[in-house]
Parts: C-alpha cells; structure tokens; sequence
C-alpha cells in the first residue's frame, strides 16, 4: 500500500546527503562517495530514500526504520504499482556495464546503479540490511540478461575475484 510506504527522490538531497544521513549509523564515517562514477554531489534520478511511515510492511524492515533506494530506472516510479509488462523507465543519466555484476551473475549487465564509498567503522560488528526487488522479474528470468545485486566490501585481509 502506497500509504505505509514511501519513496522520496533525492532532490534536493545529495547522495552524500542520503549516505551520510540514511544509510549508514553510528560509527561509521564514509568517505570517497560516488555514485556510478560522478562527483558525490551529483544527484541523479537512480537514488532516493525510503521510509515506512511508521506502519509494518512486507520488506521486513521496522516500521521506524528509513534507507536508501538504488534503482537501474527512476526512482520514483519505484514504488509502483507495476502493472504494466515489459515497462521500463530510463534514467537521465544511464550508465550501462559492470565487470563484477557480469562476473557475478555470469551474464551481461545492461543498466546499472552503482554506489562506493570507503569507510571506517569504530564498533566491532557491521551490519547491513537489504531488499532486493525487480521490475523485470518475471519477464526476464532464464533470458540472456537479468537482475543482479552485489555487495562487494575490500579492505585489509580481504581478497576475492571481483575488484575494488
């Protein structure tokens, strides 16, 4: 239902903003921050936050809880409904291609949404909570591409096959 649940385009945030105030807590301090390659000041139609507005939802996030919204179309067409095969919504800025994604999903990676920062983190425990959604699903599955998401941390100690 469109009343427990909202998302809100970045504007005039920025998505350091949105980093900074939404998506990371207390003891992490993130640097570095860009989204798909451009200065961490750009805003762009592929980043937003979301929030319950204190009611329970099926993402099974707490209904005080807010995040952050990263599509590969615009977001705020995110929420939907999505009652419509095959639709699509391009963003302003499309940025196509991603060796890791590719790697990952073992498939060619079109439109993509890509955010890194570095960070610091003072505690002893990092979390992170995610809902993965597509809007291709089920149009898509078992075809020449799909939806990926990947979560890449790289650091000291940590070694793996995908870079940065």
């Amino acid at each position: 239902m469109h009343a427990q649940f909202s998302i809100n385009n970045p504007a005039p945030a920025t998505v350091d903003q949105i980093v900074n105030n939404i998506l990371v807590g207390a003891g992490v301090v993130p640097t570095n921050i860009t989204f798909n390659g451009l200065p961490a000041n750009a805003v762009n139609d592929q980043v937003g936050f979301w929030k319950t507005n204190l009611n329970p939802t099926n993402t099974g996030f707490d209904p005080l809880e807010q995040g952050l919204v990263l599509t590969t179309g615009k977001v705020n067409i995110a929420l939907g409904p999505n009652n419509l095969p095959n639709a699509a919504s391009v963003p302003s800025k499309p940025y196509v291609g991603d060796a890791d994604l590719s790697k990952l999903s073992g498939k060619s990676i079109n439109n993509v949404a890509i955010l890194e920062f570095d960070f610091v983190a003072t505690g002893l425990e990092l979390n992170f909570d995610f809902v993965f959604g597509s809007e291709e699903y089920p149009e898509y599955v078992d075809t020449n591409f799909n939806d990926a998401f990947g979560f890449f941390l790289s650091g000291p100690g940590i070694s793996d096959v995908y870079s940065n």
